[in-house]
């Protein structure tokens, strides 16, 4: 048996020359099993039944390029409340931490004084409003004295206009010797008082039309003063609107530094209110990378725990580039209804680069050896390939009628407990293999494996090459009583 199995190594180390680097480590492997056959043992694992591991086939999976930035969120809408007027705190509404809709009393400064500025120009603006009610009335007597006189005029017209009529008729009565000359110049007489109260009448008019004037300039200048005083009024209103402080949006109030009795002024900084619903994602990007930027890259923020705590695109991409970083700010939001995240905090934020299909295997299925990843692939005894006996050797006859398992060192067992064995095996191949990127708890694997091959993903600190192993779910039931671990496990 010994000179089977070192014929057998012989063989194998013959075609070394021929295998690329993972074929070497995989024959060394497999030539220390032998070697150990060959001492009058099996390697450790090897048994004379299979090992019971679990088995799965590999598959695709989504492949994705990240890279993991540590970034810095930011409130779209957070503010620290300032007073715009000076006073004493009366009272303070809210605690910090709560939640409050915009436009909530917060802080409430003493009114007093300006209750009483506001008093005083409502005072004002009733003084101008009666002013300007009283420059009203004497305007309104001053044109119906205007009006009065007109109507006068219109009437003297009319008287002068008739004496000069009869004038004119008494004049030819005259000529004609039907009346006398002084009935003449009785009419001229009268002719003349006409026309000099028509002059005093448009003396009067023209003295009334100035009257006029100035009365409505007198009611101009009240409206003026009654705009001006309402103006303060409303300015003054507004001003006492400034002595409640009010949420400006819907958010959580911070740390409140002041408490009441404290005198403030515009540059006292009461609280601060933060809406944490949407936050800014800050994240810088080595200039390297920029020719891969693009907005719509899809940001995984992350966890502690590597647990994913929200999913966005890149929505801004800076035009310039940070002069000491070299590097480029980007953007994107998150949605943080469940407020886990909070403002100025710093996160770990994953940048998806690509994404497409590749192998994925268990990271608990990786054992290393020399600085060389290996996996263990079960593969069906009938798979595994005969080796031809060395030049000028005969194949042994005893050798060639044995199965596949039964002529593979690492299985040599009598043909009875292979009867026993029950279900089918599988022959544990080791075999090395170049690992890609680490996603969560998986390799991608760059070369080694394909799709549709078994590998054996537990079991494997217990496990040689060439060791036949079994499903760990095709062991038979249990015959014994509950703490009796079925034979061969």
């Amino acid at each position: 048996m010994q000179t089977r199995n070192l014929t057998k190594l012989g063989n194998l180390t013959k075609h070394v020359g021929h295998l690329g680097h993972f074929g070497k480590l995989s024959i060394t492997a497999f030539s220390v099993a032998m070697l150990g056959a060959c001492q009058g043992g099996p390697p450790p694992g090897s048994g004379g039944q299979a090992i019971p591991v679990e088995i799965k086939t590999v598959e695709l999976g989504d492949i994705q390029e990240t890279t993991e930035y540590i970034a810095n969120l930011n409130s779209r809408e957070s503010v620290t409340l300032q007073p715009r007027v000076s006073g004493q705190i009366a009272q303070i509404l809210v605690q910090a931490g709560d939640y409050v809709e915009a436009g909530t009393p917060i802080i409430q400064i003493d009114p007093t004084e300006q209750q009483a500025a506001l008093l005083s120009t409502i005072a004002a603006v009733e003084s101008a409003a009666a002013a300007a009610a009283s420059t009203q009335a004497r305007l309104e007597d001053v044109r119906s004295v205007l009006r009065s006189l007109e109507a006068s005029k219109l009437a003297n017209l009319s008287d002068v206009a008739l004496n000069q009529r009869d004038l004119q008729r008494d004049a030819e009565l005259v000529q004609e010797g039907a009346i006398t000359q002084r009935d003449l110049d009785t009419r001229v007489n009268s002719l003349e008082r006409a026309q000099a109260t028509l002059g005093q009448v448009e003396q009067e008019i023209e003295a009334q039309k100035a009257r006029v004037l100035a009365a409505e300039a007198d009611l101009a200048r009240s409206e003026r003063l009654l705009v001006q005083a309402q103006a303060d009024a409303e300015e003054q209103q507004a001003l006492l609107g400034f002595y409640g402080i009010t949420a400006p949006f819907a958010g959580t109030v911070g740390d409140i530094p002041v408490k009441v009795g404290d005198f403030v002024d515009s540059g006292t900084q009461l609280l601060t209110i933060t809406q944490n619903e949407q936050l800014e994602v800050e994240i810088n990007i080595p200039i390297e990378r920029s020719p891969e930027l693009q907005v719509g890259l899809p940001v995984v923020l992350l966890d502690s725990n590597n647990n994913i705590l929200g999913e966005s695109q890149i929505s801004f991409i800076a035009p310039n580039t940070e002069t000491v970083t070299q590097s480029i700010l980007v953007k994107a939001i998150f949605d943080n209804a469940e407020e886990l995240l909070r403002a100025d905090q710093f996160v770990r934020a994953r940048i998806v680069w690509s994404e497409g299909k590749g192998v994925l295997i268990p990271t608990s299925s990786i054992s290393r050896l020399g600085g060389q990843n290996f996996v263990f692939q079960a593969v069906p005894p009938e798979e595994i390939e005969q080796e031809e006996p060395p030049e000028g050797t005969e194949a042994d006859p005893e050798q060639a009628q044995r199965s596949p398992i039964e002529a593979t060192p690492a299985n040599a067992q009598s043909s009875e407990d292979s009867e026993n064995q029950g279900p089918p095996t599988f022959i544990a191949v080791q075999k090395p293999v170049k690992l890609g990127r680490i996603q969560g708890n998986s390799y991608h694997v760059l070369e080694g494996l394909e799709a549709g091959d078994q590998l054996v993903t537990s079991g494997i600190l217990k496990l040689t090459d060439g060791a036949p192993v079994m499903r760990l779910s095709d062991l038979p039931p249990m015959d014994g009583p509950p703490d009796q671990a079925p034979k061969g496990s």
